[in-house]
């Protein structure tokens, strides 16, 4: 009996569970060690969301930076009929001048998509050929509450407001216009001019396979160069030849030299006409949201190319008449930074007054400012906020190398919010300065 209940009391002891205190112990445990697997998973996953903010940010950035500099540097391009290349003498040294294109053309002002403006100079005798200004091929404005100068009437480009479809105040707006085809040869495979006392009358082209196929259309305009001479005339295209005679009210071109290498444009479809700015869009996640985005216009067409361009800024290098180099915000080229900078010398054969706006026919290299937020909100603090940008809150250039970050206001220029749960985002500046192909051959 003894041995049988020794037997029995260790099974009991041997059979029992864990005491409460040893529970607790282990429980406290258990949740202390799936606390800190929790926040390790989530400052992985915030870490790594950052990361990818970052990433998409920077392929952000330089996408819309390759994006303009490349039309930048074609601004003004006209391929065999350069802008420059003229020695001018001027009180210091000779001078580069420019060429402008001849209009012949009866309708006044000249059509251009967005820049309704390009008419005759006001004093230019009326019904002969007039010089287009290289100035009209480049148009910059600077925008803070309204922008100088002021957005013509009638452009593609979006009124200004802090509401979705609309430009924001605080940003500039671009309009650069290039030729982009290499036209048709009217000396080469056969090719001819027709000339009758001097002057152009017909164009008959024989294309080469490689050469784009014809595209003119009815009304369409033509650009004929040689290189030396550019002219813009009205007239009528088929089966390859396009005539000039009794299309404008003007006395015809005179015909292009053959020891260069004439060519004919289709002025009116050819030549493009790209404009920069930002639009707010309406978040298709968020309700209420504003995004704004950088917009690239071609004649007339927009296209969205980056989302979160927050602010979009440009400065541009303008010779002056003495052949200084100046960094000038749009507002300053348009008015000669008050009329304290006076213009290079007027382009060949220009004897008209002197132009408003004249110095921008001497821009020669474009600077890019782009301040890139994050577009996704990441509950980030205001340090990882912080941020500089080279232009303040009125347009100014002020420069950042030595500022100090600081966290977005309550209200940003554009009017949106800048700080707050929705809004909290990171920001980074990227800029790039273009040198203009077609000025600086």
């Amino acid at each position: 009996m003894g041995i049988h209940a020794v037997n029995m009391n260790l099974s009991l002891r041997d059979t029992r569970g864990f005491t409460l205190v040893e529970l607790m112990v282990a429980l406290t445990l258990g949740l202390v060690l799936m606390l800190g697997i929790a926040t390790l998973f989530s400052s992985t996953a915030a870490l790594n969301r950052t990361q990818d903010v970052m990433a998409r940010m920077q392929e952000n950035g330089r996408y819309a930076m390759t994006t303009m500099s490349s039309d930048l540097r074609m601004m003004a391009a006209r391929y065999c009929a350069n802008n420059g290349g003229l020695a001018q003498p001027t009180a210091n040294d000779n001078q580069d001048t420019q060429r402008p294109l001849y209009v012949y053309s009866a309708t006044t002002p000249f059509p251009i998509p967005d820049m309704p403006t390009a008419s005759p100079p006001p004093t230019w005798t009326a019904n002969t050929a007039y010089p287009l200004s290289p100035r009209f091929l480049v148009q910059g404005y600077s925008c803070t509450s309204s922008c100088t100068p002021a957005i013509p009437v009638g452009t593609s480009i979006p009124t200004q407001a802090s509401t979705a479809g609309k430009r924001p105040p605080g940003s500039d707006v671009l309009t650069v216009r290039y030729l982009s085809s290499p036209g048709w040869s009217i000396a080469e495979n056969a090719s001819s001019q027709t000339c009758a006392g001097g002057q152009m009358t017909k164009v008959t082209i024989n294309r080469y396979a490689s050469d784009p196929p014809f595209n003119f259309q009815a009304g369409d305009y033509a650009l004929i160069s040689d290189c030396f001479n550019s002219n813009i005339v009205g007239g009528n295209f088929a089966a390859g030849t396009f005539n000039l005679a009794g299309n404008f009210a003007v006395t015809p071109p005179g015909c292009m030299s053959t020891k260069s290498d004439p060519r004919i444009f289709n002025f009116s479809r050819d030549l493009v006409t790209v404009t920069y700015y930002l639009q707010l869009d309406a978040d298709p996640n968020v309700p209420l949201r504003l995004i704004s985005s950088l917009y690239r216009s071609v004649n007339g067409t927009p296209q969205q190319l980056v989302q979160g361009v927050e602010r979009l800024n440009f400065l541009y290098g303008v010779e002056d008449s003495n052949g200084a180099l100046h960094l000038l915000t749009a507002a300053q080229v348009d008015n000669a930074m008050g009329g304290a900078l006076s213009c290079a010398p007027p382009p060949e054969g220009w004897t008209a007054a002197p132009e408003p706006g004249c110095l921008w026919r001497s821009v020669e290299s474009v600077e890019i400012f782009l301040l890139l937020n994050s577009v996704d909100s990441l509950a980030a603090n205001n340090i990882d906020q912080s941020y500089r940008y080279s232009f303040n809150n009125a347009g100014a250039y002020v420069g950042v190398p030595g500022a100090a970050p600081a966290p977005p206001p309550a209200t940003l220029v554009s009017g949106l919010p800048g700080n707050n749960a929705m809004y909290s985002m990171l920001r980074r500046e990227f800029r790039s300065m273009v040198s203009v192909r077609n000025y600086n051959p």
